[in-house]
């Protein structure tokens, strides 16, 4: 089951998560993810999602750590080692499937799904890392992966399978394919059977993909059941062998001896309610949630608001329970989120509410502009509820459904009119925040001009709105880093840190704006420079040091280029 950031307590999304620099925020989520998803007899979760990404366009950039691979591979091993814990076997734990294996997150164009093409210079030292952290940290599945990673599949990919996976790394349990991702390998049209999936070509049909998928390391293949259709056929026929055969159910047995299956193969679903949303998931979630918000701009001391003045929240995402779960929400429901506006209103009684313009929760091509902050028909209303108050709290982004799976946007701005809700805002004067829910990084040169103080608070999950009024009235203070760029403009992507050294087109001594966000303490915008600037990090271990269980803090330094300082304090 997709765990991903929770199961009923849904935590802030991975990519928020990672903002925190903090592995103690990841091992939480997974630590109570796996509690909760044992209770109800689910076994194996389908987490974590360890894609590395340097694509804002694409949805699923919202599901992983960002761009930089050792950020990913501490969270990676932090994630596996709190869900698994020594034995997976327990009650309260389950074993990992690390995802997507490999290089899924730069599929060309920002297109979910889509072919990617890379050096194996790149593959080896920016997106293999965090895969290879997990299964150090014991993650006893894997998933292949969609794409094609230059011009092979991932589930048809022996030298990433068997040769480096299992080869090297020596990693003894097993590799299962995402969803159709062994059908998909077929020529089209289908043939063999003669429907569902088909598309790479590298296939004739049902019993030539099964081959392919299962002599490259595919061990399991879901959804789609080729293997087992057709294996007595292809076994007779030599394709395949009964050596490797016998190995992929020797390393899916062997997983579900360790995990306990044979020896208590059910639990008591009666008590699996009980063993959701218990007070010290949520009291977690809510320290999540704070500690992977993200400071980009404060100027003129805006923040803290006094929670003694009355508050005007106004925004699409204001009062809203549903979007703040984020993509991959499990189980959470939404009356289990609280809204910015029940947060705020619990620590300031004098607090006033106005939409300004809705926002809809619907997936292409049932979306249309109109569901997206289309209309300005409110705006007078919220300019009168920002008239009437001391200070204003906008909140804006997308609706979860614009992140995630299947959701790539070739605009990457603030969905619709928001962007001049900030704008009628700023005309009455009243000193305002905005505050930021979304699943990947924004294009926000419209945001960062008129607005004083900005808040990136990602998809918080179910304390979200509590944990922003912690945040806002100066409770917490907001801890988080930013793990992936912030285009200016969508023409820039790629753009990211830890690029190749080059000289061109950048002459000696020229700076590059590349980050909209302002620090705190300056009132220019954040540039480029040669020479990186380093960002201490928070109680960082390598994922050495999380296998060994010995603690340090604030042992490595990380360089980020046009990225933000930690607030002092």
């Amino acid at each position: 089951y997709d765990t991903i950031h929770g199961f009923r307590t849904v935590f802030p999304i991975p990519l928020g998560a990672a903002s925190s620099f903090d592995p103690r925020v990841a091992a939480d989520d997974h630590r109570i993810g796996a509690r909760e998803s044992a209770a109800v007899g689910l076994k194996q979760i389908y987490s974590p999602m360890v894609d590395v990404s340097h694509e804002p366009r694409w949805g699923r950039i919202a599901e992983a750590g960002g761009e930089d691979p050792y950020l990913n591979s501490v969270f990676a091993a932090a994630r596996v080692k709190a869900a698994q814990g020594s034995d997976y076997s327990r009650p309260d734990k389950v074993v990992t499937s690390v995802k997507h294996y490999a290089a899924y997150g730069q599929p060309e164009g920002g297109r979910d799904y889509n072919t990617t093409d890379m050096s194996t210079q790149r593959l080896r030292n920016l997106y293999l890392p965090p895969f290879k952290a997990a299964v150090d940290a014991g993650a006893d599945t894997a998933m292949c992966s969609f794409n094609a990673i230059n011009g092979v599949p991932g589930c048809g990919n022996r030298e990433l399978e068997t040769d480096i996976l299992k080869g090297e790394w020596g990693f003894d349990g097993f590799i299962e394919s995402d969803y159709t991702a062994v059908a998909e390998m077929r020529a089209c049209p289908p043939r063999t059977p003669d429907e569902g999936p088909c598309g790479h070509g590298v296939a004739a049909d049902g019993p030539d993909a099964a081959a392919l998928a299962l002599n490259s390391g595919t061990d399991s293949e879901m959804v789609s059941t080729f293997i087992r259709d057709y294996g007595r056929q292809l076994l007779a026929d030599g394709r395949i062998s009964m050596g490797r055969l016998d190995d992929a159910v020797r390393r899916i047995l062997r997983v579900k001896f360790r995990a306990g299956l044979f020896e208590h193969p059910y639990v008591d679903p009666a008590k699996a309610e009980a063993a959701q949303l218990l007070p010290d998931a949520v009291a977690a979630a809510r320290r999540a949630a704070g500690r992977s918000m993200v400071l980009l701009k404060n100027e003129g001391g805006i923040l803290p608001l006094d929670p003694t003045k009355s508050t005007a929240v106004i925004g699409p995402l204001a009062r809203n329970q549903h979007d703040m779960l984020g993509p991959w929400w499990g189980q959470g429901r939404d009356e289990d989120a609280v809204t910015v506006y029940d947060g705020i209103k619990a620590q300031d009684p004098d607090t006033t509410y106005a939409q300004g313009c809705a926002i809809a929760d619907k997936e292409p091509p049932n979306n249309t502009p109109a569901d997206e902050c289309g209309s300005d028909a409110g705006f007078d209303e919220a300019v009168a509820v920002a008239e009437a108050a001391d200070q204003v709290v906008l909140a804006l982004g997308e609706s979860r459904g614009q992140s995630g799976e299947a959701a790539s946007r070739s605009e990457i701005d603030l969905p619709g009119r928001q962007e001049e809700l900030i704008e009628r805002i700023k005309a009455t004067g009243k000193p305002f925040v905005v505050v930021l829910f979304n699943g990947r990084p924004l294009t926000l040169e419209g945001v960062e001009g008129p607005s004083p103080a900005i808040l990136e608070a990602w998809f918080p999950g179910v304390q979200a709105g509590n944990a922003v009024a912690d945040v806002l009235f100066g409770k917490v203070n907001p801890g988080g880093k930013l793990p992936v760029s912030f285009p200016r403009r969508v023409g820039q992507v790629p753009i990211y840190y830890n690029h190749e050294p080059t000289r061109a087109p950048v002459r000696p001594r020229v700076q590059v704006q590349l980050a909209l966000p302002r620090h705190p303490e300056l009132r220019s915008p954040v540039r480029l420079r040669l020479r990186p600037q380093l960002h201490q990090l928070r109680h960082l271990q390598s994922p050495a040091q999380l296998l060994a269980g010995v603690p340090r803090r604030a042992g490595h330094r990380l360089g980020r280029r046009g990225q933000h300082r930690r607030p002092r304090g």
